[in-house]
Protein backbone atom coordinates (compact mmCIF):
# COMPACT_ATOMS: atom_id res chain seq x y z
CA UNK A 1 0.00 0.00 0.00
CA UNK A 2 2.87 2.37 0.82
CA UNK A 3 4.55 1.79 -2.55
CA UNK A 4 1.27 2.49 -4.36
CA UNK A 5 1.00 5.79 -2.48
CA UNK A 6 4.59 6.72 -3.46
CA UNK A 7 3.82 5.80 -7.07
CA UNK A 8 0.70 8.00 -7.07
CA UNK A 9 2.64 10.97 -5.62
CA UNK A 10 5.39 10.54 -8.22
CA UNK A 11 2.80 10.27 -10.99
CA UNK A 12 1.02 13.46 -9.87
CA UNK A 13 4.31 15.40 -9.64
CA UNK A 14 5.33 14.21 -13.11
CA UNK A 15 1.91 15.06 -14.55
CA UNK A 16 2.04 18.61 -13.11
CA UNK A 17 5.59 19.07 -14.44
CA UNK A 18 4.56 18.03 -17.96
CA UNK A 19 1.59 20.43 -17.91
CA UNK A 20 3.78 23.33 -16.70
CA UNK A 21 6.43 22.68 -19.34
CA UNK A 22 3.89 22.48 -22.17
CA UNK A 23 2.29 25.80 -21.15
CA UNK A 24 5.65 27.55 -20.83
CA UNK A 25 6.75 26.32 -24.28
CA UNK A 26 3.55 27.67 -25.83
CA UNK A 27 4.03 31.03 -24.13
CA UNK A 28 7.64 31.32 -25.32
CA UNK A 29 6.67 30.45 -28.91
CA UNK A 30 3.88 33.04 -28.85
CA UNK A 31 6.11 35.76 -27.40
CA UNK A 32 8.77 34.97 -30.03
CA UNK A 33 6.16 35.52 -32.78
CA UNK A 34 5.10 38.81 -31.18
CA UNK A 35 8.74 39.93 -31.08
CA UNK A 36 9.41 38.80 -34.67
CA UNK A 37 6.35 40.71 -35.94
CA UNK A 38 7.59 44.10 -34.77
CA UNK A 39 8.37 46.47 -37.60
CA UNK A 40 6.84 47.48 -40.92
CA UNK A 41 5.89 44.94 -43.58
CA UNK A 42 5.10 45.66 -47.27
CA UNK A 43 2.49 43.56 -49.08
CA UNK A 44 4.05 41.90 -52.15
CA UNK A 45 1.58 39.21 -53.21
CA UNK A 46 -1.96 37.96 -52.57
CA UNK A 47 -3.21 34.55 -53.68
CA UNK A 48 -6.13 32.21 -53.29
CA UNK A 49 -9.81 32.31 -53.91
CA UNK A 50 -11.95 29.95 -55.90
CA UNK A 51 -9.77 30.32 -59.01
CA UNK A 52 -6.48 30.26 -57.07
CA UNK A 53 -5.24 33.48 -58.62
CA UNK A 54 -2.09 35.32 -57.57
CA UNK A 55 -2.03 39.11 -57.77
CA UNK A 56 0.31 41.91 -56.79
CA UNK A 57 -1.11 45.00 -55.12
CA UNK A 58 -1.44 48.15 -57.22
CA UNK A 59 -1.07 50.34 -54.09
CA UNK A 60 1.76 50.45 -51.57
CA UNK A 61 0.21 48.51 -48.69
CA UNK A 62 1.98 48.35 -45.33
CA UNK A 63 1.28 46.61 -42.05
CA UNK A 64 3.16 47.90 -39.00
CA UNK A 65 3.44 46.14 -35.63
CA UNK A 66 4.61 48.05 -32.55
CA UNK A 67 6.02 46.70 -29.31
CA UNK A 68 2.90 47.71 -27.36
CA UNK A 69 0.84 45.11 -29.33
CA UNK A 70 -0.58 47.82 -31.57
CA UNK A 71 -0.77 47.64 -35.34
CA UNK A 72 -1.59 50.01 -38.18
CA UNK A 73 -2.11 49.69 -41.92
CA UNK A 74 -1.68 52.19 -44.72
CA UNK A 75 -2.34 52.41 -48.45
CA UNK A 76 -0.05 54.69 -50.49
CA UNK A 77 1.29 56.13 -47.21
CA UNK A 78 -2.23 57.13 -46.08
CA UNK A 79 -3.42 55.66 -42.75
CA UNK A 80 -6.12 53.04 -43.27
CA UNK A 81 -6.67 51.11 -40.05
CA UNK A 82 -5.26 50.72 -36.56
CA UNK A 83 -5.87 48.57 -33.55
CA UNK A 84 -4.32 45.95 -31.30
CA UNK A 85 -3.07 42.43 -32.01
CA UNK A 86 -2.39 39.17 -30.21
CA UNK A 87 -0.82 35.86 -31.14
CA UNK A 88 -2.52 32.69 -29.91
CA UNK A 89 -2.29 28.95 -30.37
CA UNK A 90 -4.91 27.53 -32.75
CA UNK A 91 -7.57 25.32 -31.27
CA UNK A 92 -9.16 22.27 -32.83
CA UNK A 93 -10.35 22.00 -35.50
CA UNK A 94 -7.64 24.14 -37.06
CA UNK A 95 -8.45 25.55 -40.51
CA UNK A 96 -5.19 27.47 -40.87
CA UNK A 97 -1.85 26.46 -42.37
CA UNK A 98 -0.08 26.90 -39.02
CA UNK A 99 -0.72 26.38 -35.31
CA UNK A 100 -0.01 30.04 -34.49
CA UNK A 101 -2.75 32.60 -35.12
CA UNK A 102 -2.55 36.37 -35.41
CA UNK A 103 -5.68 38.24 -34.29
CA UNK A 104 -6.10 41.87 -35.36
CA UNK A 105 -8.67 43.89 -33.39
CA UNK A 106 -9.59 46.92 -35.52
CA UNK A 107 -10.36 50.13 -33.65
CA UNK A 108 -11.81 51.71 -36.81
CA UNK A 109 -14.65 49.22 -37.37
CA UNK A 110 -14.69 47.09 -34.18
CA UNK A 111 -13.91 43.96 -36.18
CA UNK A 112 -11.54 41.06 -35.51
CA UNK A 113 -9.53 39.43 -38.31
CA UNK A 114 -7.76 36.14 -37.67
CA UNK A 115 -4.89 34.79 -39.77
CA UNK A 116 -2.56 31.84 -39.63
CA UNK A 117 0.89 33.41 -39.33
CA UNK A 118 4.37 32.23 -40.32
CA UNK A 119 7.57 34.26 -40.24
CA UNK A 120 10.64 33.16 -42.15
CA UNK A 121 13.57 35.60 -42.07
CA UNK A 122 12.17 38.79 -43.65
CA UNK A 123 8.98 37.20 -44.97
CA UNK A 124 5.60 37.27 -43.27
CA UNK A 125 2.93 34.85 -44.50
CA UNK A 126 -0.70 35.35 -43.45
CA UNK A 127 -3.57 33.08 -44.46
CA UNK A 128 -7.28 33.46 -43.85
CA UNK A 129 -7.72 29.76 -43.23
CA UNK A 130 -11.18 29.31 -44.65
CA UNK A 131 -12.35 27.41 -47.70
CA UNK A 132 -10.80 29.69 -50.32
CA UNK A 133 -7.60 30.17 -48.31
CA UNK A 134 -6.61 33.68 -49.32
CA UNK A 135 -2.99 34.25 -48.32
CA UNK A 136 -0.71 37.27 -48.22
CA UNK A 137 3.05 37.62 -48.51
CA UNK A 138 4.69 40.60 -46.83
CA UNK A 139 8.39 41.56 -46.93
CA UNK A 140 9.97 43.36 -43.96
CA UNK A 141 10.76 46.98 -44.74
CA UNK A 142 14.43 47.75 -44.16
Amino acid sequence: MLSLLKFMKAFIVLFIAVICISFSCTKSVLSKYSDDLKGTWILKRMSGGFAGQTTTPNKLTTLTFQSSEKYSTSYNNQPADKGTYTTTKAGQPNYYSTDILLKLFSHNNNDTLTYGVQISKDRLFLDEGCCDRFSYLYIRQK
